[in-house]
């Protein structure tokens, strides 16, 4: 008995590819509209996308709250993950979502510097970094502006800021190097830095922590002694006098100090110590959530929320593990908590069936990293927008690992999942078979001991105009429990107005096993606008942006992939822009008479047929679609149990069929079904 398992419930089956090459192409035709009337087609009926933007991926930032424009401002930092290095950007959170500021002028990339707002100047001051030079600068809301330091000739060993509201100046308390036995006090009008103090009137400590405390109208000092002991003083704007505390132990280098108005106490939040200071003592501070008790990089107390704001940080996870996240937590004077931004977000295109949305403008926060939930057609996506176009993120639509276990009793090896309108991996047969299902698109790969074709290939279906819009082929795998890796999905972006990248576009393949065998190719970005501009990156096999003007100076382009095209174009766009409807669809309709259910009654089966036949010999293989230009060729790729693929002439396609009659051998095997058609049929 002949048993055949169709296998077009994967994209490269369901979804036909387009046949795109040399021919047809003489149908291209420039248009004649004039300089800024591109249309996109979007009819706002989608209404606006946000994507609330989140905090960089970094610590030892700067942190202060701007009283006068109600927003926190952070500064500079650096990397978690310590591969980006130092940063120069400046962030500012209004209550809903951070934002990237674009100053004209900006302080160098640092991290640990110090920072405090002037209420009564109405700028931030920003002093120095670890291992920085001697430099001051000050943020007005719209640019910085450095002015002169304080008389030295070397940057502080150990510092710290803070506002003393009550005198209407801005103090820095300062370690002047490495093992010195002096601490001094410094004072800021503004415009001049003046030393308030001898050196010697603070002893000298490891580590200095400030904040002002608006209920007791002086500024709190933290010095680290040891690792387990720890002085409190306070600033009354002529000495500083040490508070005798009851033994407590503060770790000032792992947790942060900061003024709490909702209980308009001062506080300090550790990993494993929570206290709040009375003026005279410190007390343990109870029922500290969850989200506040671990791994505190920075606080600040938002005034317009009334809330305690966690930036950042390291974060239990639920297997016990630390993680490292850019989010940011209010804690309400109720007790509550809320997550007000994160890192992640997740793009569900389930509600569109042909992947087109019709949006009237498009904001994607920065920081943030947008994956998506592929439609059940597996589409590409299309964003259509009347208005401007910001992408401050990271749209990821990259092939996803499938990370689904072997299935007993018939274990095998599963593909990595497309990006949306990308193709899946290969998929292994069960133990003690050499069925291999191939990686799925017109470029998809097979399996080991076939020279060269694991990787998804590319090349044979690539056009410089990426047109159709569909995504990178699958690998093939190179055994029984591992599958291939998928290709990187399609994303198209069109709007009236303007399209800024200041972020990045990601549509590479995914490599399900580590193995460097089993890529599959990365997938195409077409961008169309009236203006695109931007410092950001591109990351794809195929790259064309299309625009009236453009600023692209700045914006980095990376193919990936074997005889990649880049195209780049000034002008109009060369082609209507590609809505989508109507997609083309293609299935196995019978085998040899028998009816093939669409869709597949077990499409991940690997062991259950989709139909049985008896004996062996010529077997009629029926293909039927949907939307398929009459004199399309219709290929098929058959796997069989022994590891070999048949692949027969191709087929036409006629009066909404074609049909091709294969010699079958017993056992089992796997069909795959494409079409190819040139664009001017």
């Amino acid at each position: 008995m002949m048993k055949m398992k169709t296998l077009h419930h994967l994209s490269f089956i369901r979804r036909v590819f387009i046949w795109a090459g040399l021919i047809g192409l003489g149908c291209v035709t420039t248009a004649t509209a004039q300089k800024g009337t591109f249309d996109s087609g979007s009819d706002g009926s989608d209404g606006a996308l946000l994507v609330i933007g989140s905090l960089a991926l970094t610590e030892n930032y700067s942190v202060a709250y701007d009283s006068t424009r109600n927003e926190v401002v952070v500064f500079g930092g650096d990397s978690y993950s310590g591969n980006a290095g130092k940063i120069d950007h400046t962030y500012t959170f209004d209550g809903i979502s951070w934002h990237r500021e674009q100053p004209e002028l900006s302080p160098p990339a640092r991290e640990d510097a110090a920072m405090a707002y002037d209420s009564v100047r109405q700028q931030l001051v920003l002093y120095s970094g670890a291992f920085s030079q001697n430099d001051c600068w000050l943020w007005d809301s719209s640019t910085w502006m450095e002015v002169d330091p304080p008389d030295l000739d070397r940057a502080f060993y150990k510092f710290s800021l803070a506002f003393d509201t009550a005198r209407s100046e801005t103090i820095m308390v300062v370690k002047p190097e490495f093992g010195s036995s002096e601490m001094e006090t410094w004072g800021f009008n503004g415009t001049t830095w003046t030393q308030k103090l001898p050196a010697t009137s603070v002893p000298g400590q490891n580590d200095i922590a400030l904040t002002y405390d608006e209920t007791l109208q002086k500024v709190i000092m933290l010095l680290r002694v040891n690792s387990s002991e720890f002085q409190t003083w306070t600033w009354d704007g002529t000495d500083w006098t040490q508070v005798l505390t009851d033994p407590v132990e503060i770790d000032i280098n792992n947790g942060a100090l900061a003024y709490d108005g909702r209980t308009n106490t001062t506080i300090f939040l550790g990993s494993d110590a929570a206290f709040t200071f009375t003026g005279s003592n410190w007390i343990s501070l109870e029922n500290v959530p969850p989200e506040f008790a671990f791994g505190v990089d920075s606080l600040v107390h938002h005034p317009g929320l009334n809330a305690l704001l966690r930036l950042n940080g390291s974060f239990l996870t639920e297997s016990g593990g630390v993680q490292q996240r850019n989010e940011t937590w209010a804690w309400y004077a109720d007790g509550s908590t809320d997550l007000l931004t994160s890192g992640t977000y997740t793009f569900d295109m389930s509600e569109k069936p042909d992947g087109i949305w019709n949006y009237t403008t498009i904001d994607i926060g920065p920081n943030v990293l947008v994956d998506f939930t592929n439609n059940d057609a597996n589409t590409a996506v299309r964003w259509l927008a009347s208005g401007a176009v910001n992408i401050g993120g990271t749209l990821n639509l990259q092939g996803k690992l499938h990370e689904e276990p072997n299935l007993l009793p018939y274990p095998r090896g599963l593909g990595g999942i497309p990006g949306p309108g990308g193709y899946p991996g290969s998929t292994a047969g069960p133990i003690g078979s050499a069925l291999h299902v191939p990686g799925g698109g017109p470029g998809g790969g097979l399996y080991t001991g076939v020279a060269g074709s694991q990787k998804g290939n590319l090349f044979d279906y690539s056009n410089p105009w990426i047109y159709p819009l569909t995504g990178g082929s699958g690998a093939g795998n190179v055994g029984v429990s591992t599958g291939g890796g998928a290709g990187g999905g399609a994303l198209l972006i069109a709007s009236d107005d303007t399209i800024t990248v200041s972020g990045s576009i990601l549509v590479n393949s995914i490599n399900q096993s580590n193995n460097t065998q089993e890529d599959g190719s990365a997938g195409a970005v077409l961008l169309r606008a009236n203006t695109i501009q931007g410092d950001g990156s591109i990351s794809a096999a195929r790259i064309r942006l299309e625009a009236w003007e453009r600023e692209l100076d700045d914006l980095a382009l990376t193919p990936i992939g074997n005889n990649p095209f880049k195209a780049v174009t000034e002008g109009p766009p060369l082609l209507p822009v590609e809505l989508g409807g109507n997609a083309p669809r293609i299935w196995v309709d019978t085998i040899n008479g028998s009816s093939v259910a669409d869709p597949l009654l077990s499409p991940d089966s690997q062991v259950e047929a989709d139909a049985y036949l008896s004996g062996s010999g010529t077997v009629a293989i029926v293909v039927k679609g949907e939307n398929i230009p009459e004199l399309a060729e219709i290929f098929l790729k058959i796997s069989l149990q022994d590891g070999s693929v048949l692949e027969p002439d191709a087929a036409m396609y006629t009066g909404g069929q074609a049909t091709i009659n294969v010699d079958l051998p017993k056992g089992f095997g796997a069909i795959a079904v494409t079409a190819k058609f040139p664009r001017d049929i």
